[in-house]
């Protein structure tokens, strides 16, 4: 929105109190991420955020990156974790959320295929906040299976993927097969 000049400033500050009024926000418009966003909220109660992913494949480590994510993620209606209002991408970006996200946590990643009825899932241990101007503000580190997600990654989902506080593996695997979906364990 800000990119296409609808909007003036970066939406950061605005989604943070939109999840506090019960109103869904979703990071850059992204309608294949916005389904598990739907899903975490409304079959978990929780509040997922739309990441990039990126990997570090000799740590073992995710990190999953976006200028946002909701302070209030295991869903409470009001803030859990604290928050710094920051720049980001080398000072190009103003107002974006450093967001000091749980840790020693598991959380579930999701993507969604429309074209392919896909669910993608892999399962990871939050266990890092890293703050840093060069990219996105706020950047949470996992471990988990790397290597695995790697190969087993599906582009066609979209970048984006959506990470929930929890392990919600088997209760995803339940929804995919109710709606004739189909689920890919990335990291299996």
């Amino acid at each position: 929105l800000y990119n296409t000049g609808l909007l003036k400033a970066w939406p950061c500050l605005g989604y943070m109190q939109l999840w506090y009024d019960n109103i869904i926000p979703v990071c850059e418009a992204d309608p294949y991420a916005t389904i598990p966003i739907l899903i975490a909220k409304y079959l978990f109660g929780r509040n997922g955020f739309t990441v990039n992913v990126g990997v570090d494949t000799e740590r073992g480590e995710f990190v999953y990156h976006h200028c946002y994510a909701p302070t209030n993620p295991h869903g409470s209606e009001k803030p859990e974790v604290s928050y710094i209002i920051t720049k980001a991408h080398l000072g190009t970006k103003h107002a974006s959320i450093h967001v000091k996200l749980p840790t020693n946590e598991t959380v579930t990643v999701i993507g969604f295929n429309p074209e392919e009825r896909l669910l993608s899932v892999h399962v990871a241990k939050a266990s890092n906040n890293e703050y840093a101007p060069q990219a996105c503000a706020t950047k949470l580190i996992g471990s988990g299976n790397v290597n695995a997600v790697v190969r087993n990654w599906r582009w066609r989902g979209g970048w984006h993927r959506v990470v929930v506080y929890g392990d919600f593996r088997r209760e995803l695997e339940e929804f995919a097969t109710l709606l004739g979906l189909d689920l890919i364990n990335e990291d299996l």
